[in-house]
């Protein structure tokens, strides 16, 4: 889906946006088309920055997320220094204009100091995230991995990872999130409504997304790999878990922590003689994330 289809509302309820996962509250100004939301801090980037260099080279774990978040950062330190200026200048004048009281003024009024946005921090924990993921996805035997690839029908969303195993391909995506996860039953005795909880937030979209590159995937491989399973899995790589600590599924998706992701992804399946030609097509098909 490219931005073309998003149009400017004002939400009615909370939501998660797509690119950076960053809660939207209810009554902000976001982008908005069908199941998508996306702040307009990441909707701008399109716009304002149309010609900045691309992410880092493919399979870079998190390179795009870095990137982001280095452009984001260095938009900060330019509006602390040049806050700083203008505070020095402020100080020199009102000391100048007024030498007695201009020094109680200026005594009494804080500097500027550096606060680190909403985009950059965002960002950068997302590209730690998936860092971790992928230190725990090369330690997964027979198993070929993609990192940071570009979402198929999106303008600058991507996948995480993929992981190509004996047991078909599986979507990862990294999520570095605090709080207790859990899968839970919204329904009621007549109708099941699973959700996943985090934080005690309804992250929903989450699974929604992992669905929605799960499908964008099965595209990609096309008739050639139809008979090949393509899995969803939402890896949080903080958070805590209820006792016994076990894997959870929601909607076809599985949500476990790190060190469970080799033995799944490399478990063994009918597909082992073409984990590299999958892979290949893959790559060839899906370009690196900007």
């Amino acid at each position: 889906m490219s931005t073309a289809n998003f149009k400017l509302i004002t939400l009615k309820t909370d939501g998660t946006c797509i690119a950076c996962s960053a809660t939207i509250p209810a009554g902000a100004k976001a982008w908005w088309a069908p199941k998508r939301v996306q702040c307009t801090g990441c909707h701008d980037v399109q716009h304002v920055l149309p010609d900045e260099p691309a992410a880092p080279s493919a399979d870079v774990a998190g390179a795009s997320a870095r990137a982001t978040s280095d452009r984001a950062a260095t938009r900060d330190t330019a509006r602390y220094e040049k806050a700083v200026a203008e505070d020095a200048a402020w100080r020199e004048a009102t000391r100048q204009k007024h030498r007695y009281f201009g020094r109680i003024a200026t005594a009494l009024t804080p500097k500027p100091e550096f606060k680190e946005s909403r985009k950059a921090r965002n960002y950068r924990i997302g590209a730690d995230g998936e860092e971790i993921v992928a230190e725990w996805l090369a330690k997964a035997a027979g198993v070929e991995v993609l990192h940071d690839r570009h979402w198929p029908g999106t303008s600058l969303s991507n996948i995480d990872h993929i992981a190509v195993g004996p047991k078909g391909v599986f979507i990862v995506d990294a999520k570095k999130w605090t709080g207790k996860i859990d899968v839970v039953n919204k329904g009621n005795l007549f109708k099941e409504d699973w959700r996943l909880v985090v934080g005690g937030r309804d992250r929903r979209e989450t699974v929604d997304g992992v669905l929605a590159q799960v499908e964008a995937l099965r595209g990609v491989l096309g008739q050639e790999f139809e008979a090949v399973p393509v899995s969803g899995i939402l890896c949080f790589t903080e958070g805590t878990w209820a006792f016994p600590k076990v894997a959870m599924n929601i909607r076809g998706v599985t949500v476990l922590w790190p060190n469970k992701l080799p033995e799944l992804v490399s478990a063994a399946g009918a597909h082992a003689s073409i984990v590299e030609q999958l892979a290949e097509h893959l790559r060839t098909a899906l370009r690196p994330a900007r």
